[in-house]
């Protein structure tokens, strides 16, 4: 872990909280599952239409 300025830690958890406050809207679609061979994913999409998929265990 690299040694951060208080300047460089300000502004990190600055830009962080401002990150978190923009809301983020997403819904769930039933065409947003896959199914593979070690199960069933049900993802999500979000405003822009863009399809997620978290959680998926790999390596």
């Amino acid at each position: 872990m690299s040694n951060l300025t208080r300047r460089d830690f300000i502004k990190l958890t600055s830009a962080t909280a401002l990150v978190m406050a923009i809301p983020v809207e997403v819904f769930a679609a039933d065409n947003c599952t896959a199914k593979t061979r070690y199960g069933t994913f049900n993802g999500f999409v979000d405003k822009q239409g863009v399809k997620t998929w978290l959680g998926i265990p790999y390596a």
